[in-house]
């Protein structure tokens, strides 16, 4: 006998959301991955120190930083420079800009005079 063509809907409704589910625990394996290889890259005689930190153990370890991320022992990371100064500046920004330290501790953005700096 054939299994029936259609599908109940509630099923359907919640498939995007496994599928959002599915990418992000795909994005952070990848990302446990790649983190571990750059360690190891950075230092190649770390396996000399820390046998489990060997290849063999690779996947072993990629498991527990994986599950270690999901218990949220690992933070988010910080969003770049300029990123916030992406949101905060978007490309039509017309101002006010923030003035830069020098020019707000001096009053000018200009150096001082030479006379000024033989009295």
């Amino acid at each position: 006998a054939r299994a029936p063509q259609h599908r109940h809907l509630g099923t359907m409704a919640a498939l995007p959301s496994r599928s959002e589910a599915a990418m992000q625990g795909y994005v952070d394996v990848m990302s446990c991955v790649a983190s571990l290889r750059r360690q190891r890259a950075n230092a190649p005689t770390m396996a000399d120190l820390y046998p489990n930190m060997s290849w063999e153990n690779f996947p072993q370890e990629v498991a527990k930083m994986y599950r270690m991320k999901k218990e949220g022992m690992y933070e988010e990371p910080k969003e770049s420079v300029m990123a916030i100064q992406r949101k905060d500046y978007p490309d039509d920004y017309q101002g006010p800009w923030y003035k830069p330290l020098s020019q707000v501790k001096m009053g000018s953005t200009l150096p001082p005079a030479v006379e000024s700096l033989l009295r």
